[in-house]
């Protein structure tokens, strides 16, 4: 007997015994308050949104990464390696990262070229996040492009 549709309102006015009612009462209360949470927390996440860089910040953060351009409200770079295995790999290596970090980037691959693209789109032009991106990413090239 499964009751996962419906709200623990709806189960009490079920006649069910005593000890089975209860269960399923306290078993969809606790589902709710684990919906609420997760709503609760996609809100403060939303709330720490990264906000747009003004352009003195953009062109200071940007000498931290040379090998990287500024254009339209983005950073870009293009990667060349050894073959597709290693392309890939750095494709790998940098989607754990920006999963973790929930920001994921605009990229294209082909053969043994990755072409990235990075803007926040919530913001509407660049932020630290991509900046921050960039650089693991320069770093998780760096022992691919030195072979």
């Amino acid at each position: 007997m499964t009751f996962s549709c419906i709200g623990y309102q709806a189960a009490t006015s079920i006649h069910l015994g005593t000890s089975v009612k209860s269960r399923v009462v306290h078993t969809l209360q606790a589902q709710e308050r684990r919906d609420r949470a997760r709503r609760r927390d996609e809100t403060r996440r939303r709330r720490r949104m990264a906000a747009k860089l003004a352009a003195s910040r953009v062109a200071e953060l940007a000498r931290t990464i040379p090998e990287w351009k500024v254009a339209n409200d983005a950073i870009q770079r293009t990667f060349l390696f050894k073959d597709f295995t290693q392309a890939w790999g750095f494709m790998s290596r940098v989607a754990l990262h920006a999963e973790k970090a929930d920001h994921h980037p605009d990229w294209y691959n082909v053969y043994n070229k990755v072409e990235v693209k990075l803007s926040t789109h919530d913001a509407g032009g660049l932020t630290e996040k991509d900046f921050a991106l960039a650089g693991v990413m320069d770093k998780c090239a760096k022992p691919l492009l030195s072979e």
